[in-house]
């Protein structure tokens, strides 16, 4: 019988990853792949809820980014993700640790008594810049645990080669409209006597090749925008953050695009809303051309004004801004 699969992660290192980890997974194992608990009622028993999510599941993907283990928060007995993890291996389901953003497997001696034995499972690890081959390995690794997975469609894969098909389109599309702009060679015989009027047929064919080049134009505007090479902006692009009130010091996760592969320069800045002058710069913690993970600074740095309340952020990659991004900073 098929089984299911749950992915356990900590909103505050790997939210970013954890919805593109279920969109791909889900379109594997479809109605088979679940992910948070949601919200617990008052009154009810959390320990109970996350034990009822583990209990029908025949595999946990425990997602581990490079801020896992931050500020010991896996010590913290009611910690959700210590207790999905420890749930897990009590009832023996199999736990594959998914590494992302350049993580690696924490110190035994970092993690509490009862989930060190995750240690001991074959990790797996996804980077940003090969996402699609390290999950059809966990994918492969799933279907030996929970069954089967569906077949993509062609479709599906088409578009999944589509940056490197496209190029070969595209680079045909320009030597397809360039050979059509070249005038046909001259030729020193004397024209049949069938031949169309000159003025006629320079006009039939200035009008061939403006519908030639029209339609390579159109063709090749159509493509790049459903690759993702037109319509989307050159500079860093904020989508959101996780979590969306924080305290001074707390780590927040900032989910986009056109961050870059790694920091390098690159800095994230945070303000008080509607505030002037100098902006405070924050700690970062991992850096992905899809993912950040940085720390609220708890100090503001000469000029500028203490974090409260509303705030904003902003990702500023090689000169160029992301429009600012609203969150709240809690007392």
């Amino acid at each position: 019988m098929p089984g299911n699969a749950f992915i356990s992660y900590r909103r505050e290192d790997t939210a970013g990853y954890a919805g593109r980890l279920y969109d791909r997974l889900k379109s594997a194992f479809p109605g088979r792949v679940f992910i948070d608990v949601g919200e617990i009622p008052p009154g009810a028993d959390f320990v109970q809820v996350i034990e009822q999510h583990i209990e029908g599941c025949a595999a946990l993907i425990a997602l581990i980014g490079n801020n896992w283990t931050a500020q010991d928060r896996l010590h913290d007995p009611a910690d959700f993700v210590r207790l999905e993890i420890s749930s897990a291996l009590k009832r023996n389901i199999s736990i594959i640790p998914v590494l992302v953003g350049g993580a690696k497997l924490p110190a035994a001696a970092t993690l509490p008594e009862d989930i060190q034995p995750l240690l001991r499972r074959q990790t797996i690890s996804i980077s940003d810049e090969d996402w699609e081959h390290g999950c059809e390995r966990l994918i492969q690794a799933l279907q030996k645990v929970i069954g089967p997975a569906r077949k993509r469609s062609k479709l599906a894969l088409r578009w999944s080669l589509a940056p490197a098909g496209a190029i070969v389109v595209v680079l045909a599309l320009v030597w397809w409209v360039s050979k059509a702009l070249t005038p046909p060679a001259t030729s020193t015989q004397a024209a049949p006597t069938t031949m169309p009027e000159t003025n006629r047929a320079a006009t039939e064919y200035d009008k061939s090749v403006a519908k030639g080049y029209d339609n390579a134009a159109q063709v090749m505007g159509d493509l790049a925008n459903k690759i993702g090479g037109a319509g989307q902006p050159a500079g860093p692009n904020i989508i959101s953050i996780s979590p969306k009130i924080v305290p001074l010091g707390g780590i927040i996760t900032i989910t986009g695009a056109n961050f870059g592969a790694s920091q390098g320069t690159s800095r994230v800045f945070f303000a008080p809303a509607h505030a002037s002058g100098p902006m405070n710069p924050g700690r970062v913690k991992s850096w992905s051309a899809t993912s950040i993970t940085v720390q609220v600074p708890t100090k503001p740095v000469p000029g500028a004004q203490v974090l409260a309340g509303d705030a904003i952020v902003i990702v500023s990659v090689g000169g160029d801004n992301s429009t600012p991004a609203d969150f709240t900073v809690s007392p």
